[in-house]
């Protein structure tokens, strides 16, 4: 990731990353065949460690709905840190990555949170009829809010979570 974050993804070669691992290149290839699988691997890596924050959150049975919409955005809060696949994803003209990085995320939560969706709904607390494609809607749904340049990042959380509590009829 550092390499990709200073020469840039189309920039790094195997033979710099084996240079920056210290390795040979025939060793880099023996685990993966290009740097695009490297980059895949980081990808999967760096999206599972953001479902387990968000399952932390979306699973603790013991918080209400409404209080896991709000720490949700506490972890993507939280999750803006100086590592470097923050910065690689978040990097100037990095901009497909980064919509490559939120799509894997949904692709992962969705089942999560449709699990959940429908735990809420057998106990009583929504009511809705199809969980899995309201926790589609509701993770994919907020990608455009998010990805809007023109809204506040305080008026993004807050249409966001009116529009998700609306969703769930709360």
């Amino acid at each position: 990731m550092s390499l990709f974050i200073k020469k840039g993804y189309e920039n790094t070669s195997m033979l710099d990353i084996s240079k920056e691992m210290k390795v040979s290149q025939g060793l880099c290839y023996r685990y993966f065949n290009s740097k695009a699988e490297i980059y895949e691997t980081a990808l999967q890596l760096y999206t599972d460690a953001g479902v387990e924050a968000f399952k932390k959150v979306i699973c603790n049975s013991h918080i209400s709905i409404l209080d896991k919409i709000d720490s949700v955005f506490d972890v993507v809060s939280s999750n803006q840190t100086d590592d470097e696949f923050y910065q690689f994803y978040h990097q100037e003209g990095n901009t497909l990555f980064h919509e490559q990085l939120l799509i894997n995320l949904c692709d992962k939560l969705i089942p999560i949170l449709a699990k959940e969706l429908e735990f809420s709904n057998i106990k009583g607390d929504i009511t809705i009829e199809n969980s899995n494609a309201i926790a589609s809607f509701c993770l994919y749904g907020q990608l455009g809010i998010w990805n809007n340049q023109n809204i506040s990042e305080k008026a993004k959380k807050e249409l966001t979570k009116e529009l998700i509590i609306k969703i769930l009829g709360l």
